[in-house]
């Protein structure tokens, strides 16, 4: 895996590029599924300083939102 800024990339961006009605339903389990990881185990055993969400609007909402939570 690379290293950016001293951190470990777990899962690449590649992964959640894609487009399309039928692409996005059959991609939804795994969405979520990556979502949860993301936000909920990772961003919460990692703890940082600071997080800068970019791009991805819905994506980055969600986890505003749960990143609020964790105070602190």
């Amino acid at each position: 895996m690379q290293l950016s800024c001293g951190r470990k990339i777990v899962k690449h961006y590649s992964r959640f590029s894609f487009y399309g009605f039928i692409e996005v339903v059959t991609e939804l389990y795994d969405l979520v599924k990556n979502i949860d990881f993301l936000v909920k185990e990772d961003i919460a055993n990692v703890k940082p300083d600071c997080v800068i969400l970019i791009d991805y609007l819905g994506f980055n909402l969600r986890n505003s939102e749960y990143v609020k939570t964790l105070n602190y």
